[in-house]
């Protein structure tokens, strides 16, 4: 990431574990947390981490350019680039990577998206149960 790049957390929970492998983990966050910055215009990604059912919940949120609704069934899509592919260089395989990891962790990846409003993708883990 680069040095104007802004990450704001928000903890709603003082301690949350999830099981995971935390080298595939990180790259599925910077992925979200870099996108997040490039596609806005303040470089900002905010991140809120919660919890409820035994779901552990991170939120990415930017105040970006957004995706057309046609376009989001397509962008977990090796090698797709949708129509924000001039504003920022990419291959197109960065959210395929993060889908696969989140699906590895027995988790789900969702995004909501508004052109010229921003994006919010929210990754859902189970909770490491504490015994």
């Amino acid at each position: 990431m680069t040095k104007d790049y802004q990450i704001v957390l928000d903890f709603e929970e003082e301690e949350i574990t999830v099981s995971g492998n935390p080298y595939l983990l990180n790259i599925s966050f910077a992925n979200l947390m870099e996108n997040a910055c490039k596609f806005s215009q303040d470089h900002t990604c905010r991140i809120s981490i919660a919890s409820s059912g035994g779901i552990a919940s991170i939120r990415f949120q930017d105040q970006g350019i957004g995706m057309e609704p046609e376009e989001l069934d397509k962008i977990f899509t090796p090698f797709y680039r949708g129509s924000n592919k001039e504003f920022s260089d990419g291959s197109g395989i960065g959210l395929t990577l993060v889908q696969k990891i989140i699906q590895l962790h027995q988790g789900e990846i969702q995004v909501r998206s508004t052109p010229a409003e921003g994006s919010i993708f929210t990754i859902l883990l189970p909770i490491k149960a504490n015994f």
